[in-house]
């Protein structure tokens, strides 16, 4: 290398002399690496003769993290050192930002961590990138660019509030991070991000350069010789000499990496590994956060109880917000529901949904409001159930007034209805024939149609009839329940009516034509 010693022969006059290497010059041409020493003196244009554009036949792994910082008209950068076989770095500045190195914008060959580049402009940001070189020849590709300004005065001591820059890594299962992790296992890719100003890293794989550790199967190629698959070995440590080097990342604050090796079994020496910092330490404590804020309904209860009959029943629905970390408005809250009424309740916070008037189930209450210019909106949903129980009582003929039978029927609900019987042993005022409704207190005499038909129904269903006679006797019930409700509309409207109506009421019984001649009371 340069200033080392060497003896030269003369082939003509076969005499030999000691000389220095004053100036080493290499190229590259179609994989070959060509050497020119000069001794005694330089040569005179002084311009490295590479070729830049060599490409490598084994790829070589580029420098990881490169730092550049001010110093006085100069800028001092620091090359990770280069694990396995390293010859030496090269370091290339330009003040053009994304810049192509060449041979003109060279400023050190050197087997180096650290090199300082001096007289600069101090008024010019300077982009640095590097690359390495191995004994064999072959050259890395070039590091992500750094930058600095030099310093225009001589730098003084350190200061009190120096930032640090950290590297993150983590490991994936492809080159666009999905499955990001912390930890190795089962990973096909790392990801690498330079120069962050945080020592926490980030989750998001946008942030982070992905890598296959190990590559894809190439095409097969002519059988060689000497073919030989190359791996990665990846290990971390304590600190960047490799202490406690380790399989795994637990507790480690450095990863080491080593390139293109021969054999898949890691190395257990910490110098065939390039450290790096790869876990900062714990940053500060952050500013509190904003409270969250939001709103709520609670309800009285969410469902609606549901009789064998189809009548809903119960209590009114009470539906209470709830402000977290939010402060009525004067406006107050907007209230809304797909179905039935609802109304204030005792303070702005509740509304009360009146059972009588829900039609449908079912149904959404929702209360909204602003704050902060902020809407909030929150609702909550009522269904129907069915309560499971039985009717309270038969709705056909009965003999005494209907009742509950606590505690498990149903209640007694308005609009439910029963018909007369004969032998009535109820209170008095009730007369056989006749079809009472419940109002909700009381009983009263109906000559609602509906309410006719379905008791003659109930009627006809508890007679005995058996199947032969059932559609003439239904028809039977369906005409004198007709003219019934006719001759009762007439007594309303204070017409009397007497007589007798004769009905004749047909069937077929056991294979054989009858007729029966039914005289209907009127009164």
């Amino acid at each position: 290398g340069i200033g080392d010693t060497v003896k030269v022969a003369d082939p003509d006059s076969r005499m030999v002399r000691s000389s220095r290497i004053k100036q080493e010059i290499r190229s590259y041409s179609e994989g070959t690496l060509k050497i020119e020493c000069y001794l005694g003196r330089v040569r005179t244009d002084m311009t490295p003769r590479r070729i830049p554009e060599y490409r490598d036949v084994i790829p070589v792994q580029r420098p990881i993290a490169i730092r550049v910082v001010s110093g006085y008209q100069s800028i001092v950068v620091t090359v990770p050192r280069m694990g396995g076989d390293w010859e030496s770095t090269e370091v290339y500045i330009s003040p053009i930002q994304d810049f192509s190195p060449s041979a003109s914008s060279l400023v050190a060959v050197q087997k180096a961590t650290q090199f300082e580049i001096t007289g600069l402009d101090t008024s010019t940001r300077y982009y640095v990138k590097a690359r390495y070189i191995k004994t064999n020849g072959n050259v890395s590709s070039f590091s992500e660019q750094s930058s600095a300004i030099p310093d225009s005065a001589i730098q003084g001591p350190p200061g009190e509030d120096g930032q640090s820059l950290f590297t993150w890594i983590k490991y994936a299962d492809d080159d666009s991070g999905s499955g990001i992790s912390d930890s190795p296992t089962d990973k096909e890719y790392i990801g690498i991000a330079y120069n962050k100003e945080s020592s926490i890293e980030s989750i998001n794989p946008a942030d982070y350069t992905w890598a296959k550790i190990e590559g894809d199967q190439g095409i097969p190629g002519t059988p060689g010789d000497d073919g030989e698959s190359l791996y990665t070995w990846v290990k971390y440590a304590d600190d960047e000499s490799g202490s406690g080097m380790s399989d795994s990342p637990t507790g480690k604050d450095y990863i080491g990496l080593a390139y293109n090796k021969a054999v898949v079994a890691e190395s257990s020496d910490p110098n065939d590994y390039t450290w790096s910092l790869y876990r900062g330490p714990q940053g500060d404590t952050g500013d509190p956060g904003q409270p969250a804020r939001e709103l709520s309904l609670s309800a009285s209860r969410l469902t609606i109880q549901k009789t064998s009959r189809g009548t809903i029943y119960g209590d009114d629905i009470t539906i209470t917000a709830l402000l977290h970390n939010l402060s009525l408005p004067a406006e107050g809250l907007t209230w809304e529901t797909t179905n039935g009424n609802i109304s204030a309740g005792g303070s702005g916070y509740e509304v009360v949904l009146a059972l009588s008037s829900v039609t449908n189930l079912p149904l959404v209450i929702t209360a909204s409001m602003t704050y902060d210019l902020i809407d909030y909106t929150a609702s909550v949903t009522i269904t129907e159930v069915l309560d499971g129980k039985p009717a309270p009582y038969y709705f056909g003929l009965k003999t005494s007034l209907p009742t509950v039978v606590p505690p498990d029927s149903e209640p007694l609900l308005p609009e439910d209805y029963f018909l007369c019987d004969d032998g009535w042993a109820g209170p008095s005022g009730y007369e056989k024939g006749r079809i009472y409704k419940y109002t909700g207190s009381d009983w009263i005499e109906t000559t609602d149609s509906d309410k006719v038909m379905m008791a003659m129904k109930d009627f006809v269903s508890i007679t005995g009839i058996d199947e032969e006679e059932l559609a003439v006797g239904n028809l039977f019930a369906e005409n004198f329940i007709a003219l019934s409700a006719v001759i009762r509309e007439l007594s309303v409207n204070e017409l009397q009516i007497y007589g007798h109506i004769s009905v004749d009421h047909m069937y077929i019984k056991k294979g054989v034509f009858r007729r029966d001649r039914f005289y209907p009371e009127v009164f």
